[in-house]
């Protein structure tokens, strides 16, 4: 007798669970007609975030800042974050550019785009620096009062309330005097 070899089959299997209340198919591996909704991904949920906001750009600032927070959540990734930086700029919605920058450089420090603009963004610094020589500042206004209807539109250079060089603009005083500290430079108006 002669036997042919058998031919494996393929097919998948569903185990099935056999219990008291009878037969139930597993749940290992959904039915062929069941469909899984889709999940949704950071990047599809960016750009729709990114969306709204673009938008919301478009109709002004207190449109832009009433949107903020509903996307803000999905606005995950370094290049997400700068766009939404970028759109408050363009919606004039300054403050919250900064704290979107801000949060940005924070959460992606590798990323050079956002660390600049958070650098770019953040609040001017004003330091106070004590007056070296009062008395130089009293002596050049002195003079401008005295003698700046002269220069009016020049920029001027006062050393001890006297004139040291005048010119055009800055660029060219300066490199008349070179970048001394004992100088009082200002622009006559």
């Amino acid at each position: 007798m002669h036997t042919q070899p058998a031919q494996a089959c393929f097919m998948p299997r569903r185990p099935v669970l056999t219990g008291a209340y009878g037969t139930v198919a597993s749940l290992s591996r959904p039915p062929a007609t069941a469909r899984t909704p889709p999940v949704e991904t950071h990047e599809a949920s960016a750009s729709e975030a990114l969306a709204v906001l673009r938008q919301a750009t478009a109709a002004g600032e207190e449109a832009f800042l009433a949107a903020l927070p509903e996307v803000e959540p999905r606005l995950s990734s370094a290049g997400a974050q700068g766009q939404a930086v970028r759109l408050a700029l363009e919606a004039g919605a300054y403050r919250a550019a900064q704290r979107l920058a801000d949060a940005g450089a924070r959460h992606h420090p590798e990323d050079p785009a956002l660390r600049r603009l958070a650098s770019v963004l953040q609040p001017a610094r004003v330091r106070a620096v004590p007056a070296r020589d009062s008395e130089g500042v009293v002596l050049a206004v002195a003079w401008l009062k005295r003698e700046g209807a002269r220069y009016r539109g020049r920029w001027v250079a006062l050393q001890q309330g006297e004139l040291r060089a005048s010119a055009g603009s800055y660029r060219e005083l300066i490199a008349e005097i070179g970048a001394g500290r004992d100088f009082y430079v200002t622009k006559v108006g």
